[in-house]
């Protein structure tokens, strides 16, 4: 549900999301949505007081937000600078009269299609072999993550690949870790922050103390990882 607040003459519209955790949570997503994630049975009282108690922070980070330059709209042609495990390549697409395919050659992503100037096309040939350079790499990622967590096991978890606007990654309370096909742009020491800190709500789905001690335990540069991946827009 939506619900709106006045704060010195502004006003500030915020989305309640209850779920299975112990601490209240307020996001700004890059739409400049503000979503407070909250334990259930938590008194709407309560939230709304959160709220205003945070709206000079939450105005604050909606101004910086909307005044980040945004990265110009993807054509899917050739010239066109793509990032793909931290580094810059240049897109090539080249008329082929074989079957779609997509390879790196130096410093050039290369995709081959039928019709170059199809930007449809090339944009579909080039998510799929993207992912399925994510399925592949993130299975591996994560077995490495695993050997972090030898002193705390983890229950049995599922994971996927999805595209997501607004984060890196998710842990449902069903024991699902999904993680963004677009952490392929990413360098592999930022990959796995991603995945250690989804693996970490696992048995902490909040951000409690209890979180932050395991992240610790389990990559003590975390903090470091965490500001570099800042650094990075999702959209």
């Amino acid at each position: 549900m939506k619900y709106q607040i006045q704060h010195n003459g502004h006003t500030i519209t915020y989305e309640v999301v209850y779920a299975k955790r112990k601490t209240l949570e307020i996001r700004i997503h890059p739409d400049l949505q503000v979503v407070v994630k909250a334990p259930s049975r938590t008194p709407h009282a309560f939230i709304d007081g959160l709220v205003q108690k945070r709206a000079d922070w939450i105005l604050t980070k909606q101004h910086q937000i909307a005044q980040a330059p945004r990265p110009h709209a993807i054509q899917y042609i050739s010239g066109e600078k793509h990032f793909f495990l931290g580094r810059d390549y240049e897109l090539a697409v080249i008329a082929t009269t074989r079957r779609s395919s997509v390879y790196i050659d130096d410093n050039r992503l290369i995709i081959q299609v039928s019709d170059p100037s199809d930007s449809a096309r090339v944009k579909k040939v080039l998510e799929g072999w993207i992912r399925k350079q994510a399925h592949t790499l993130f299975s591996e990622r994560i077995a490495i993550a695993l050997a972090r967590f030898e002193n705390y096991p983890l229950p049995p978890f599922d994971w996927k690949i999805k595209l997501f606007k607004a984060r890196w990654g998710s842990c449902s309370s069903t024991r699902v870790v999904t993680l963004n096909l677009h952490l392929m742009r990413l360098e592999l020491a930022l990959i796995d922050y991603v995945i250690v800190h989804e693996l970490c709500h696992l048995h902490e789905m909040n951000h409690g103390r209890g979180f932050y001690a395991l992240m610790d335990a389990t990559m003590p540069d975390w903090k470091h990882r965490r500001k570099l991946l800042k650094a990075h827009r999702l959209s």
